[in-house]
């Protein structure tokens, strides 16, 4: 941790540190236009929702995590990655055990896992009645299949074979084919880094940052009882009316890239699947920049002793605005969107707004549940309720 420590202050002390370009591998050589993003979409189009031949299409299994929402997202998008370099279809199925990491007494996230079953595969959709997997994936043609009557009996056959044995063995045994891949072992490798390998070769020009981007944005759709949970929350409304009421001339182009994008998901989809509730919810707002700034169970004054240490945590709202004042980010009269789980960092927010030369904006919900030193996740778990009332 010392050395390490050091690495970074010695980084942070370089005066080209804002200035260092990210390698080509991953910044690309070359941008990428919205005809170059429909080729992205109707090439994980045309192989994840390829008619599914059950016993001869390549099925790559991902359990759901109980990591954090952030890392759960991470890890089935690297989990569709896999799935895409393989040639195969993914399959989301429920967690078979938590991390053993972290767990004390009164910090199990073994109760996140305990009793899930393919209907309630997510614990993130707890508590919201008729939310499913689809609420915020887009599933595969051979997840859709398996999970229709005729087939619903075999996909949970083989949840509880995989579960503790091997998950192409399991497929094997249940006729799905020779061809079965548990994602676990792979994402631990790409985890110590990636190669082009998983960039197909008409898109690694424009770099991995892009193809991952192209990747999340086909896959997660908010969609169903969740987009529904979202469209009608007070806070969400509020922030709507709030950007509805004066207009910001800097967010015009990404709010048309946006929209553009949009589109051009809409034109790589099958035509029998072409509809509104397909694409999912997208909230009608454009800012120049956001910012992160999280306390809770990792920084928060109740978290783990030495959290700050290991996490390098910024504490106030100031330190996080530095680089972004320092460098002109966001332009005068811009947007700046504020995420946070503090409600002394919106506090400060709001005290600061009228010396910054732009908007900050910010969700006005309760941050109380997040100030803990129990995983959010459990926290949020009490009520089953996994967005904010």
């Amino acid at each position: 941790m010392v050395l390490y420590t050091a690495k970074i202050a010695f980084g942070e002390r370089d005066p080209r540190r804002f200035h260092m370009l990210p390698p080509k591998a991953l910044a690309g050589t070359s941008d990428a236009n919205q005809e170059q993003l429909l080729a992205a979409y109707r090439h994980l189009e045309a192989a994840h929702r390829a008619p599914c031949e059950l016993g001869k299409t390549p099925l790559i299994l991902h359990r759901m995590t109980v990591l954090g929402v952030a890392n759960d997202l991470n890890y089935v998008a690297r989990a569709f990655a896999i799935a895409n370099y393989r040639k195969g279809q993914l399959l989301l199925l429920p967690p078979a055990r938590a991390p053993a990491h972290g767990h004390s007494a009164g910090n199990d996230r073994g109760s996140l896992v305990r009793g899930r079953g393919i209907g309630a595969a997510w614990h993130w959709l707890d508590g919201l009645p008729g939310a499913k997997l689809d609420s915020m994936f887009t599933l595969s043609a051979c997840q859709l299949r398996l999970q229709q009557p005729d087939e619903i009996g075999r996909l949970r056959a083989l949840d509880a074979a995989s579960r503790n044995g091997s998950f192409s063995g399991a497929a094997r045994s249940l006729g799905l084919g020779e061809h079965a891949l548990d994602s676990a072992f792979a994402i631990r490798a790409i985890s110590r880094g990636l190669t082009y390998d998983y960039v197909p070769a008409p898109f690694r020009e424009h770099g991995m940052l892009w193809w991952f981007q192209a990747l999340t944005t086909y896959l997660l759709r908010v969609r169903g009882p969740l987009a529904a949970r979202l469209q009608r929350h007070p806070a969400m409304q509020a922030l709507a009316a709030r950007l509805a009421a004066g207009g910001s001339d800097s967010t015009a182009l990404q709010r048309e890239w946006l929209a553009s994008s949009a589109a051009t998901l809409r034109s790589a989809v099958r035509r029998d699947l072409n509809s509104s509730e397909e694409f999912g919810w997208l909230p009608s707002a454009g800012f120049d920049a956001a910012l992160h700034v999280r306390m809770g169970d990792a920084c928060g004054p109740r978290a783990k002793r030495n959290q700050g240490i290991v996490r390098k945590c910024v504490l106030t709202l100031r330190a996080g605005l530095a680089p972004l004042l320092a460098h002109g980010v966001v332009p005068r009269g811009g947007r700046l969107f504020l995420a946070t789980d503090s409600q002394s960092i919106v506090d400060e927010a709001a005290a600061a707004a009228t010396t910054l030369p732009f908007e900050v904006y910010y969700l006005n919900i309760s941050r109380e549940k997040y100030d803990s030193e129990a995983w959010i996740e459990l926290n949020s778990a009490k009520d089953r309720t996994k967005v904010s009332e």
